[in-house]
């Protein structure tokens, strides 16, 4: 039957996008890993009691460009672990809508991060990040090409985007008054966050780290664009603007909403895992990285949160002290979290993590 080879045949470029969108984040976890060992290796200017030289990694600065990223790194494994049950769950079957967009999504994103994190393990790495024998000149040349391959990226968003409003739409639809109900509901519950004055101002540690404060976020944020796009596309509509001048009004809006969606997704996911891990140990670890990609990736979007006052400018310099703090917590443990990427030196193929060299400025 026709239906039966058009959907074998979507299967397939699904199955493609999920697979270079683990291919990508693989390429930035080994990355990060030969960039973080070569920071626990490499010493550079005196230490503050001037008896040797300073392990770089022990650099805010450097943190603060490895960290996030291995943080990210953790998140997108597992949003991907989910991504793949599903897509073996729900293969050969009609109705593959959920996973065709996560599946577009969270290739944009991983492939996104890839390409961000391998040039800044590159920098990191310094002069000797450039050089062949190091793999990272390697690794770049050979990820680069996923921000496209199987799809452009910034077109695969705008697929997501079209995924939430149809699906949106398709609730009004199917759900009658019920669905009206809820769409109320969360507009109310959208605007009861957009004035509380305590969850915009409390810059309380506990607060900020807290789950309902990171979870609600990422999930204001996704139904507040979400709200926003449909209400410009139906005020368009009604003023009889041309459908495809809606489309090219609105691009930028649909883009921002797919990454919304993306984002929100991997936290939820992160959070489930975290939910599962019964060892405490490893429980303090994930949380430890989860933390740090919510609150790096909200920090990243301040500028949308502060306009929407979700967050003041108060609790946006919190936001920016805690993740100091998160960073002085990952610090000692740096080396294990890469480990547990699971890239034996024999395989990392870096001189610069192999070779027993003392450096020296």
């Amino acid at each position: 039957m026709p239906s039966k080879r058009f959907f074998t045949m979507l299967g397939a470029l699904v199955g493609g996008r999920v697979s270079v969108a683990m291919a990508a984040n693989m390429g930035a976890k080994k990355a990060l890993t030969i960039a973080t060992k070569y920071a626990l290796k490499r010493r550079q200017f005196s230490s503050i009691d001037e008896s040797s030289e300073t392990i770089i990694l022990d650099y805010p600065t450097h943190q603060e460009r490895l960290f996030p990223l291995i943080a990210k790194s953790y998140a997108i494994t597992f949003a991907l672990e989910a991504l793949r049950e599903k897509f073996e769950m729900n293969y050969g079957k009609p109705d593959q809508r959920e996973v065709e967009s996560l599946a577009a999504g969270l290739k944009s994103y991983a492939s996104w991060h890839a390409t961000n994190a391998i040039q800044t393990s590159r920098e990191a790495c310094g002069g000797k990040g450039y050089l062949s024998e190091n793999e990272l000149g390697d690794l770049k040349a050979d990820t680069e090409i996923f921000t496209t391959f199987e799809g452009d990226n910034t077109v695969l968003m705008q697929l997501v985007a079209k995924a939430l409003l149809t699906d949106f739409k398709q609730d009004f639809n199917e759900g009658g008054y019920m669905a009206i109900a809820r769409y109320v509901l969360k507009r109310v519950e959208n605007r009861l966050v957009d004035q509380n004055v305590y969850t915009i101002r409390n810059t309380n540690a506990e607060h900020i780290l807290s789950d309902d404060f990171l979870k609600s976020a990422f999930k204001f944020r996704e139904e507040k664009l979400l709200f926003g796009l449909s209400d410009r596309m139906q005020s368009f509509m009604k003023k009889k603007v041309n459908p495809n001048e809606i489309f090219l009004r609105v691009q930028t809006h649909m883009v921002t909403l797919a990454h919304a969606h993306i984002e929100h997704f991997i936290y939820n996911e992160f959070a489930t895992i975290i939910n599962n891990t019964t060892t405490k140990t490893e429980k303090d670890a994930l949380m430890l990285m989860k933390q740090t990609f919510a609150l790096n990736a909200i920090l990243e979007d301040r500028g949308w949160y502060l306009e929407n006052n979700l967050i003041s400018g108060d609790k946006s310099k919190a936001i920016r002290k805690i993740l100091s703090n998160l960073y002085k917590q990952i610090r000692p443990k740096a080396g294990l979290f890469v480990e547990a990427f699971g890239f034996p030196n024999k395989l990392l193929k870096a001189e610069i993590v192999t070779e027993n060299v003392a450096f020296v400025s």
